[in-house]
């Protein structure tokens, strides 16, 4: 399904008034993670939002934040104010407590899920650990293939690291 037209997915920056009314447009930045709901989490009203038009394959998700906390996670319960990970052993980890990484790398996550989309990412290496940004630069390429991504940065890395796996795939493809 494709995000409908003129539909306002987020705020581009909190002090201002300028939204993005086109179609299947997403930005994401930094400050998601610091806009107010009225009834739950800045994230977990992005997730909801986000999950009515992306295929997000659950069980890759569940992989991807299972290797990022280093613990099994096999479920993701969201409830009233926010989004819980329930480990193996039925505990279950608010969301709102993780790292910024995680929670950024989550986010992105969904955002890159989408389909047929163009998708903005401010300065995305922002608070992510090295091992988790080569896992975000693997959900950018990927999502490349269905979507088209813009990228700022003042992070000469994290681009080097694009345009070498770009590269890579490139080579393996011919």
């Amino acid at each position: 399904e494709r995000l409908p037209k003129n539909d306002i997915i987020y705020r581009v920056h909190p002090t201002t008034r300028f939204f993005i009314k086109c179609q299947n447009v997403l930005m994401v930045d930094e400050y998601i993670m610091r806009l107010k709901g009225i009834y739950s989490s800045p994230m977990l009203s992005f997730i909801k939002r986000i999950e009515k038009y992306s295929k997000v394959d659950k069980e890759h998700l569940l992989n991807f934040i299972s290797e990022q906390l280093s613990i099994e996670i096999v479920d993701i319960v969201p409830k009233i104010f926010d989004t819980f990970l329930v480990s193996k052993d039925n505990k279950q980890i608010p969301i709102s407590l993780l790292g910024d990484g995680t929670k950024m790398a989550l986010l992105y996550y969904y955002a890159l899920s989408l389909e047929n989309s163009y998708i903005l990412l401010e300065e995305p290496e922002n608070h992510l650990h090295p091992k988790l940004m080569d896992k975000v630069i693997d959900l950018i390429i990927t999502s490349s293939q269905k979507n088209q991504i813009f990228i700022t940065t003042h992070n000469l890395e994290f681009l080097q690291k694009i345009f070498y796996c770009k590269l890579l795939l490139k080579d393996l493809l011919q």
